[in-house]
């Protein structure tokens, strides 16, 4: 069935041993950083935002599962892969609207077990990310300015200080490479960026070897295809930085602020080099 993969399915895989210093994912690099802030959504994908969830599917989930008989049931989704998050985001805050409020509370009960097991997975620090530690020593790190003066505060907006707080989501190559078909299909709005990444890989041959060792051999063997030698490198694999600074490059007229947006819907921002889930 098209539904979240569960816990149980799944393992943390660390490259790191338990006891030592986690790595840490560097700042992202400059021309990320540069990277112009989301545009803003359209008025037809707020009325419809979601991307299946909450449909009949997940009612028809719930019943299978409650009859006694879960082990008939495979889920193969890998959206949502490793969401620690017991809170949910804006999006789905209100994406249950015309949905029943028992079947909705059966809903948030079963994404509350789902993050309490993920979080289970987590056996030792995962790898440190240099972004967030940055905002969390610089909390008056401010927003970059509207074109108008009119528009809300994105300081006050719950998904915003989600987005920046912590990590809601252990990582993956699922996570990593899947949220490009949530921004293509759902949200064009958000802006990433997967090019450096495969700058990494140098040529079409290496990039389609890659791929094929990802998902038909091991994760071991594609990453030594990686041109990964030293911390610029990995801040290559960032897909989208936290911070938006627009003149960066060290010239000393520099303007650093937070990135405001939908963060969530990238949750995997480096590739997961130091840690990631695998099959069981």
């Amino acid at each position: 069935m098209e539904a979240p993969v569960p816990a149980s399915q799944v393992e943390l895989q660390y490259t790191h041993t338990n006891g030592t210093k986690p790595p840490t994912y560097p700042l992202a690099p400059p021309s990320m950083q540069q990277m112009e802030c989301d545009s803003d959504e359209d008025s037809e994908d707020e009325d419809d935002p979601d991307d299946g969830t909450g449909s009949a599917l997940e009612y028809f989930l719930r019943r299978l599962e409650g009859s006694g008989s879960p082990t008939m049931v495979h889920r193969v989704d890998p959206r949502g892969l490793g969401d620690c998050d017991e809170e949910p985001t804006n999006k789905s805050k209100g994406k249950h609207a015309d949905t029943p409020t028992n079947a909705v509370e059966e809903s948030g009960e079963a994404g509350v077990a789902s993050a309490r097991a993920f979080k289970a997975l987590i056996t030792q620090p995962l790898p440190n990310d240099a972004e967030l530690a940055y905002l969390r020593s610089n909390p008056s790190l401010e927003y970059p300015p509207t074109h108008d003066s009119d528009d809300s505060d994105d300081s006050d907006d719950d998904t915003t200080k989600r987005n920046h707080d912590s990590i809601t989501t252990l990582p993956s190559w699922e996570s990593y490479f899947g949220a490009s078909s949530e921004l293509l299909y759902y949200s064009p709005h958000v802006k990433a960026d997967y090019t450096p990444f495969l700058t990494l890989l140098r040529t079409p041959q290496r990039t389609h070897a890659f791929f094929m060792a990802l998902y038909f051999g091991t994760i071991n063997e594609a990453t030594a295809l990686l041109d990964m030698k030293d911390e610029a490198t990995v801040s290559r694999t960032c897909v989208r930085s936290l911070l938006y600074n627009p003149k960066s490059g060290g010239d000393g007229d520099e303007m650093e602020y937070k990135r405001p947006g939908d963060h969530y819907l990238i949750p995997t921002r480096f590739a997961p080099i130091h840690a990631y889930l695998k099959a069981r």
